[in-house]
């Protein structure tokens, strides 16, 4: 069947036109994305804060000028023991801590040192001397700190320690302190059992009230006995902080 010339100059017509419609089409330029503002993050240079530490890697500190600086380029003789790595080894305070830094040694005597008011920071050794008093947040603190409510433990080595610390020549022992975060809520409560009946419990709560105020609440029990016969380790305690953003 033969179309007529003037049905078929119609048909080749629309077919050029349309195959024109579907080029334009494709060569249309894609839509650019909406452009988003970013907001920067100030961070406080007089804190540190142990969410930029990742893993057993911690990211900065305040040793060496008391400023906020990354931990390759602070000029001492500086290690860290994180929050993760105390609970992958089960490490309770800041003694067990110190053996698995460089260049530290706690010494384990029979017992009798400790009748007289010393706690087991007094047998800590770094570079064959001993450290200096421990500190709590760079505050002097009388007893060996538990770590139920610590985020790092930082270790200074050697002399450079008088600058910024206790003192000691050997090095100085520092905990940061868990603090309240307005960000997300933890709520965690564990529980351990070890040889010679030793038992032991902990809570962590954080609370963020609204954007600027959050609490926290640490808490502790630990009963058991050790390896030497008649003696025994009890030990409770509580933490409290709280965070105020005025800004």
């Amino acid at each position: 069947m033969k179309l007529p010339l003037a049905k078929f100059v119609i048909l080749a017509a629309s077919a050029c036109l349309g195959l024109g419609a579907a080029s334009l089409f494709g060569q249309a330029a894609p839509t650019a994305p909406e452009s988003k503002e970013e907001t920067a993050v100030k961070l406080d240079p007089f804190s540190v804060s142990a969410d930029s530490d990742v893993g057993f890697v911690a990211a900065s500190s305040l040793a060496g000028g008391r400023i906020a600086t990354a931990l390759k380029d602070t000029p001492v003789a500086y290690s860290v023991i994180t929050k993760e790595f105390l609970e992958a080894f089960n490490l309770t305070d800041v003694s067990q801590a110190a053996q698995f830094t460089t260049g530290a040694y706690s010494m384990d005597n029979d017992g009798t040192q400790r009748q007289y008011g010393r706690t087991e920071a007094s047998q800590i050794t770094m570079r064959g001397v001993k450290v200096g008093q421990p500190q709590v947040n760079f505050f002097n603190f009388q007893y060996t700190a538990d770590s139920f409510n610590l985020d790092r433990v930082d270790f200074a080595r050697g002399p450079n320690s008088v600058l910024f610390g206790a003192g000691g020549v050997g090095g100085t022992i520092n905990s940061v302190t868990k603090q309240a975060i307005t960000t997300r809520q933890i709520q965690e409560l564990k529980f351990q059992v070890g040889d010679y009946q030793r038992f032991r419990a902990s809570l962590d709560v954080n609370q963020p009230i609204n954007d600027k105020i959050a609490l926290r609440v640490n808490a502790m029990w630990s009963d058991g006995d050790t390896w030497r016969s008649y003696e025994w380790a009890k030990r409770s305690g509580y933490h409290i902080a709280g965070t105020y953003n005025i800004t």
